[in-house]
């Protein structure tokens, strides 16, 4: 009874943890707002961007831990818990998907932004060299 008690208290502070840190990182991703024009300021968010995803896989473990608890106490519970815990765990899954989501999305549109910058840089440095000849 101790070990199934255990259990159940660390998969509540594992899943509250899992949660408010996936609400924090959606407004991080989703209230980030347009990218500079500014190159430094660019790479300055794609290197802030890795650090999130280092944590990102961190928590992925964390989610990979919750999960499997989940799925030994189901095996244990009473059939009227069952119900609950698999709700939970598909609340878990479904808000690791939605994070990332976005998590994907904002590393594309650093890149797709990225990308353009160089593109500008390099169309002003032709018709400059155009200019100056």
């Amino acid at each position: 009874v101790k070990y199934i008690l255990f259990q159940a208290e660390d998969f509540h502070k594992k899943a509250q943890g899992l949660i408010a840190w996936l609400a924090n990182a959606e407004r991080q991703l989703r209230y980030k707002g347009a990218l500079p024009d500014d190159e430094t300021e660019i790479i300055k968010q794609i290197e802030e961007h890795k650090v999130f995803e280092e944590e990102f896989l961190r928590q992925e473990g964390v989610l990979r831990e919750a999960l499997n608890i989940g799925q030994d106490i189901m095996k244990r519970c009473h059939p009227d818990a069952v119900s609950t815990l698999k709700h939970w765990l598909s609340v878990l899954k479904a808000r690791w998907e939605e994070v990332s989501t976005w998590q994907t999305e904002f590393l594309k549109y650093c890149i797709i932004t990225t990308t353009t910058v160089y593109q500008i840089i390099n169309v002003h440095k032709g018709v400059f060299k155009c200019i100056t000849m």
